[in-house]
């Protein structure tokens, strides 16, 4: 677009606005279509396995993902804006269409979580089957499941021998350890509580 000489200049806006009203754009999903810019959403994210990943997810979700190159989305959003892939997108597809990430692999579904935490609005994971557990498996993020305890080295899950079921991985990368103990100090999400405060809590009782 920076290259384009005068003589072509003046016919340029106007050229763009009729093709921007065209199925210009291609996705795979729906075994493949053409589609205007404004019912596709635009992979804007940098190269990475999460791009992989979330292309592939949302494709399976049957959402219209679009890859095309920087000086395309560039052009375009000189004269249009469009809608592209956030936080707060994938976790509305990945309620709508559940079957698109829970066969996933571990390590894929944990790529999934900290994509999805990106914006912190802990209370927008309701719903989503991603909260990685101690013996291995996944628990939704829900106002109604029972509390999962975060451990800490000083107050560890081998307090209470046999309900790994029942507490946050802390293997789990630093980014999503922290955000996930920082809701539960904030009370964002309801089912997650520090060990720490449940102990104080039982100690309370018994005494």
């Amino acid at each position: 677009m920076k290259k384009i000489t005068q003589n072509w200049d003046r016919i340029t806006k106007p050229l763009l606005e009729i093709l921007l009203k065209e199925e210009i754009v291609f996705t795979q999903a729906d075994g493949g279509t053409w589609l205007t810019v404004k019912q596709a959403s635009f992979d804007l994210l940098p190269e990475s396995e999460t791009k992989h990943l979330l292309q592939r997810v949302l494709l399976a979700a049957n959402y219209p993902v679009v890859s095309v190159p920087t000086h395309i989305t560039e052009a375009i959003a000189r004269y249009l804006s469009f809608t592209e892939i956030t936080a707060p997108l994938t976790r509305e597809v990945l309620k709508r269409s559940p079957t698109c990430y829970k066969k996933l692999e571990r390590g894929e579904k944990i790529l999934l979580l900290q994509f999805c935490l990106t914006d912190c609005k802990f209370h927008a994971l309701h719903g989503l089957e991603l909260l990685p557990l101690s013996n291995g498996t996944f628990t939704t993020f829900s106002n109604e499941a029972d509390a999962i305890y975060i451990s800490s080295r000083e107050h560890p899950k081998e307090l209470l021998p046999g309900l790994s079921y029942r507490f946050l991985d802390d293997e789990v990368n630093a980014d999503i350890f922290q955000k996930l103990k920082a809701a539960a100090k904030q009370g964002r999400t309801l089912e997650l509580c520090l060990f720490f405060t449940f102990l104080l809590s039982l100690l309370y009782y018994l005494i």
